[in-house]
C-alpha cells in the first residue's frame, strides 16, 4: 500500500524498482488505455484497485452525487478489470462507464 500526502510527491529509486509500474497502475485504474499485454502470462484478466480519500474533494463528491453514487463514506474504491477483449470499471462496487470513471479520476489526481 502506498499513501500519498498533500502537495508534491516524488517517486525515486533504482532502475527496475517499480516506479513505472506504480504510475501505470494508477493510470489504468483512472481509465487510461491499457494494452491486453498488461495481463500476466497464463491469466485471463488483471484487476487493479485504488482507494481514495475524498473528504477534501468536493468536485469528486459532486460527480459521484450526480451519478447517484454518493455515499456517507469519505473513501471511494476505484476498480478496473482488464481482459483481452474489454475492460470493466467499478466505483465502490457499482459498475460504471469509462466516462464516469474518468470524470471522477480527473477530480482525484493531478
Amino acid at each position: 500500500m502506498i499513501s500519498f500526502s498533500d502537495g508534491l510527491t516524488v517517486l525515486t529509486g533504482e532502475t527496475g524498482a517499480g516506479k513505472s509500474i506504480i504510475i501505470d497502475a494508477l493510470n489504468a485504474v483512472l481509465g487510461e488505455r491499457m494494452a491486453p499485454e498488461v495481463i500476466r502470462a497464463g491469466s485471463d484478466e488483471a484487476t487493479i484497485e485504488a482507494l481514495f480519500d475524498i473528504a477534501d474533494s468536493p468536485q469528486a463528491l459532486a460527480v459521484l452525487s450526480q451519478a447517484d453514487l454518493d455515499e456517507d463514506d469519505d473513501v471511494i474504491i476505484l476498480r478496473r478489470q482488464i481482459r483481452a477483449d474489454r475492460s470493466r470499471y467499478w466505483i465502490n462496487g457499482h459498475p460504471v462507464t469509462l466516462k464516469l470513471l474518468k470524470q471522477v479520476g480527473q477530480q482525484l489526481v493531478d
